[in-house]
């Protein structure tokens, strides 16, 4: 494995809690010792009028302030501690809305990538929903990398990613997380990993006639023909990744595409893929298997936007 060669350009959203600081740890590995990261706490915006407000109003301006000190100083220390030599970490404190002021930041600073945290909560899904996290994920035009947040407390770097692993369904948007995975392979030396999951006997217990099971050697056909099709389908992506001078191997896995994905994940993968897919020829939707990753894997999950999604 090849050493970091070019530092990312990271945007880490911070609330002042330990989960923040969980996904500084983990950009803090992914930017590499060259690499830039920006931590950003949006604050609410202040009123100004102190003339008219009354003495419990004062009170409650003067808490705010001062809670707003404190972030501050939790943020900035927050920086010092995983700063390096050659690793700029700086701080800013925009007003506004939380989700619309990150995103706006990310853009500004031409960004390659926003890190957060999932809270704890571990998911995009029901408990995640309305959140500023979920908000940025699902309407970001930049790839955002989701830590999960139950694990905290360690002042020690994240396990060095030794893969990154690109989930595929054979959709065209799916190969849109193609780029980013490039991109991470070269500033981390890292191999990419690219899997596609196919689960012909799903399919086979609801193609029955009369109730009687397909027969054995009808659902090895199937399986040849699955694997077949998946094959052929991550053909195209491994072409792209050999050609833009990356390493690169391929897996199938079979079994429910969540399921057998979230088996063969490490805790020290990175994994890639779009937020948002089609059907594919070996017909699983990327999109719920992302939320699903999300809220599973072992590792850190890289959502990029589709070609469809962002335009």
């Amino acid at each position: 494995m090849m050493a970091s060669v070019t530092g990312l350009n990271l945007v880490v959203p911070m609330d002042g809690s330990r989960f923040g600081e969980e996904a500084l740890k983990v950009a803090a590995t992914v930017a590499g010792e060259t690499g830039e990261i920006r931590l950003v706490h949006v604050l609410p915006v202040q009123s100004g009028a102190l003339s008219k407000a009354t003495s419990s109003r004062e009170e409650e301006i003067s808490l705010g302030f001062r809670e707003r000190a404190r972030l501050h100083q939790l943020i900035c220390d927050a920086a010092k501690r995983w700063e390096t030599p050659t690793r700029r970490i700086t701080c800013y404190f925009p007003e506004g809305d939380p989700a619309s002021e990150i995103l706006k930041f990310a853009t500004r600073m031409d960004a390659d990538m926003i890190v957060m945290s999932s809270h704890g909560r571990g998911s995009i899904g029901r408990a995640w929903f309305g959140s500023v996290a979920d908000r940025v994920a699902t309407t970001s035009e930049l790839p955002v990398m989701i830590v999960r947040g139950e694990e905290v407390g360690s002042d020690s770097p994240m396990a060095t990613p030794t893969r990154i692993v690109v989930p595929l369904d054979g959709s065209v948007l799916a190969n849109s997380a193609l780029p980013v995975a490039v991109k991470l392979s070269r500033a981390l030396g890292l191999l990419v990993h690219v899997v596609c999951a196919i689960n012909p006997g799903g399919d086979l217990w609801t193609a029955t006639v009369g109730g009687v099971p397909i027969p054995t050697e009808v659902f090895d056909d199937m399986l040849i023909s699955a694997r077949k099709g998946a094959k052929e389908s991550m053909a195209p992506a491994l072409t792209h990744l050999t050609g833009a001078g990356v390493t690169v191997d391929s897996e199938i896995v079979e079994g429910i595409p969540a399921i057998a994905l979230l088996n063969m994940i490490r805790p020290t993968d990175l994994v890639v893929l779009t937020s948002h897919g089609r059907t594919g020829v070996v017909r699983w939707l990327i999109g719920s298997v992302a939320e699903k990753l999300v809220r599973h894997a072992s590792g850190p999950v890289v959502l990029v936007p589709s070609v469809e999604n962002a335009a």
